[in-house]
């Protein structure tokens, strides 16, 4: 069963960043920078006056374009499914089954900003490298925490980028939220269903 309270968190991992606009040469930015820019890009949906007034399908396709220009869905579906599922999927499968993955995170997400984007902050805290062997492609933790009314400041409100160097830029292959990793919770998850059964679960919850 997919864990309702956990996928909302996993949105917030987006929300209502209060910083300043870089420039767009996101080539050249930190970890830290690229989700800054993007966090204000996907905001400006729901604050300029040319995208404010846009039918929801429209507004929801603008943020999905962002989305995934800062988040490796592909990525995090292959990490979470782990060998035991990966393995049994041919390439054709996997891309449906990552893009209905890809579906159900965004319009989860898009329903919550929506609603709930005035409400909470993401605070940076610090950047810091990952160790990888050799020749391997650079990694960053980027560490945040939420902070809002409905928010108890004494626990755990943590959210940890996890990014990997793709090209001359960043993208995220796992978000650690509260102490626990999105790909370690879907992987829970998947474990106990058979192929057929996540991707029924998938096309129920991205419809």
């Amino acid at each position: 069963m997919f864990k309702r309270t956990f996928l909302f968190a996993s949105m917030l991992i987006f929300l209502l960043f209060s910083f300043p606009v870089y420039g767009q040469n996101l080539a050249l930015s930190t970890p830290t920078k690229l989700v800054e820019v993007k966090i204000n890009q996907v905001l400006a949906v729901f604050e300029n006056p040319e995208t404010l007034d846009l039918p929801e399908k429209q507004q929801k396709e603008e943020v999905a374009k962002i989305l995934c220009t800062l988040v490796n869905f592909k990525l995090i579906f292959r990490s979470a499914l782990g060998r035991k599922h990966y393995k049994h999927f041919s390439e054709t499968e996997f891309n449906e089954f990552a893009k209905l993955f890809q579906c159900l995170i965004i319009n989860f997400y898009f329903d919550n900003i929506k609603q709930n984007h005035k409400d909470v902050q993401i605070i940076c805290k610090k950047e810091k490298k990952i160790k990888v062997k050799p020749k391997k492609r650079k990694r960053f933790s980027v560490y945040t925490y939420l902070a809002g009314k409905n928010l108890d400041p004494e626990e755990d409100n943590s959210v940890v980028y996890k990014m990997i160097q793709v090209n001359d830029g960043y993208m995220v292959y796992d978000i650690k939220i509260f102490g626990v990793s999105m790909v370690s919770n879907y992987r829970t998850q998947f474990k106990k269903m058979k192929k057929a059964q996540i991707k029924a679960k998938l096309i129920e919850k991205s419809s």
